[in-house]
């Protein structure tokens, strides 16, 4: 029989560093499992500094540092500060509809606008919606039902289905208020939408990816007093548009009725019979110029018309 020898390789030097290290390994790692333990003890129940409300959805954002999408944070850290509720109310939409799109950002400009004019509540403003049930124009009731609450369950809002209108008519107590999105910012959203989609073939991942960067362009491009079409009912319930088309129309008809009438109290008349004007007077400035003034009632604001004799 053969008999074989096996030497250690490892000098008995080495061998007590090695073990001298592993015995400190053990107790670092002791040390950390009984820290571990302790930390679980004595731990603070952090239940009490949590606050408890009525509509928290208990996913609040505390700060842009949250934000895990990179242009998102990027957008969040430029505008949150300055309005922390609309940022937060389109990221609520974007995970609400699966994307974010102008019309849902849009939407939401309108509910807390809406809310601001009417000094209204969350949860308690009905709304009519004049966009419609058609995609994608129907995303903007999404907006609107995140921002404010407003929801279908609720029986807040309603929604006219052969219409299609970027607007809607909010009512809040006694007061009511409608809100259209400017035509001209209407028509290039729609445009841009429809040159995405022939552009990438239809509505293909590259077209969302399109979406979301001409909403994120949008979003901060417009305040919602440039953005939107402010109206107010008469006693009528019908809204007069303070826009410039339908101002341009009403002196269009105002020059009419100053150089053909006889006398000021006919121009008077005509307007404090308008269906959107009233409060009228003739007066002449510091410069002696001869002024018409004309209130809108939607908003009331002073129209100025000036009479020119030559």
């Amino acid at each position: 029989m053969v008999k074989m020898e096996y030497k250690s390789l490892i000098k008995p030097s080495e061998s007590k560093t090695l073990k001298r290290l592993a015995y400190i390994l053990v107790l670092i790692f002791g040390i950390y499992m009984l820290s571990s333990g302790l930390s679980l003890m004595f731990a603070k129940d952090s239940s009490a500094d949590k606050i408890q409300s009525l509509h928290g959805s208990g996913f609040e954002i505390q700060s842009c540092e949250q934000i895990t999408e990179t242009d998102i944070y990027k957008l969040c850290k430029r505008i949150r500060n300055k309005d922390s509720e609309e940022f937060d109310s389109i990221m609520f939409a974007n995970e609400f509809t699966g994307n974010i799109n102008p019309y849902t950002v849009y939407g939401v400009k309108m509910g807390l606008y809406a809310k601001r004019l009417l000094d209204g509540e969350e949860h308690q403003i009905n709304v009519l919606s004049e966009t419609g049930t058609k995609v994608p124009l129907s995303y903007i009731n999404d907006g609107i039902i995140v921002s404010i609450g407003s929801t279908f369950g609720r029986g807040l809002i309603k929604s006219v289905a052969d219409s299609d209108t970027f607007s809607a008519i909010f009512f809040y107590k006694n007061k009511s208020v409608r809100i259209e999105l400017k035509p001209e910012i209407a028509q290039d959203i729609n445009q841009k939408i429809s040159k995405s989609q022939e552009k990438r073939g239809g509505i293909t991942y590259e077209h969302l990816i399109d979406t979301r960067n001409i909403a994120l362009d949008l979003w901060e491009k417009y305040t919602p007093e440039e953005a939107f079409i402010v109206t107010y009912p008469n006693k009528d319930g019908t809204y007069c548009h303070y826009n410039d088309h339908t101002l341009n129309e009403y002196f269009n008809l105002l020059e009419k009725v100053v150089y053909g009438a006889s006398s000021d109290s006919e121009i008077l008349k005509f307007i404090d019979e308008g269906e959107c004007s009233y409060n009228g007077r003739i007066y002449e400035n510091e410069f002696g110029q001869e002024i018409v003034s004309v209130i809108w009632k939607s908003d009331n604001r002073e129209l100025k018309f000036l009479l020119n004799h030559e």
